[in-house]
């Protein structure tokens, strides 16, 4: 837990990172199948964060079952493979991580180089099944059916169909990005406060 070199000194001294990691260095003294933390980042600075997410990976990975409360959500999706969201005492959420991950989600952006081209880009996009809504000078496709299957490939296609239609329609795109949410954006969703 990388506290050897303060063995010696008064618990008192530590600062709190250093006693969140003296707390979780005893939690796993006993080598237990589960280990229930609370706030594990709690106090810790960057590098320390970093650590301990490393050594939750290692010990999920090692077939440890780690349960984490947290409300530091960008932590949380880079550690956890499972979640379970709670609101005021009601379970409102139980599943895998990208399943949240992709509530009302994901998108693909585009922008044509002239957007007077954008009426002509929507109504292709309707063609090929793609519905999508107009934001300023951007069009906006969900992407929500192939990230809540898991469907990657499919993504990759769709950004190459869209590309190659509108490369045959002469629109030159000037942008085709999948802009992803984050756990704290599906956790708002999740809970009719996005903001």
């Amino acid at each position: 837990m990388g506290l050897t070199d303060r063995g010696a000194d008064p618990y008192r001294t530590y600062s709190l990172g250093m006693k969140q990691r003296l707390g979780i260095a005893a939690a796993l003294l006993g080598d237990p199948p589960l280990l229930i933390l609370d706030e594990p980042g709690n106090g810790l600075d960057p590098a320390g964060i970093k650590d301990i997410r490393g050594l939750l990976r290692s010990l999920a990975d090692g077939r440890r079952t780690i349960l984490m409360s947290s409300h530091l959500l960008a932590e949380v999706q880079q550690v956890c493979d499972w979640l379970i969201v709670i609101d005021h005492g009601r379970r409102v959420f139980q599943g895998p991580t990208p399943q949240l991950l992709a509530m009302g989600g994901d998108e693909l952006v585009i922008g044509c180089q002239d957007p007077a081209d954008l009426a002509r880009l929507q109504e292709l996009l309707t063609r090929m099944g793609l519905p999508s809504s107009r934001l300023g000078d951007k069009l906006h496709v969900s992407l929500h059916d192939l990230v809540a299957a898991g469907d990657e490939d499919g993504v990759t296609k769709m950004i190459a169909d869209i590309n190659r239609a509108a490369t045959a329609a002469g629109v030159a795109l000037v942008e085709l990005s999948v802009q992803r949410r984050n756990l704290e954006e599906s956790f708002l969703t999740l809970l009719g406060d996005d903001q």
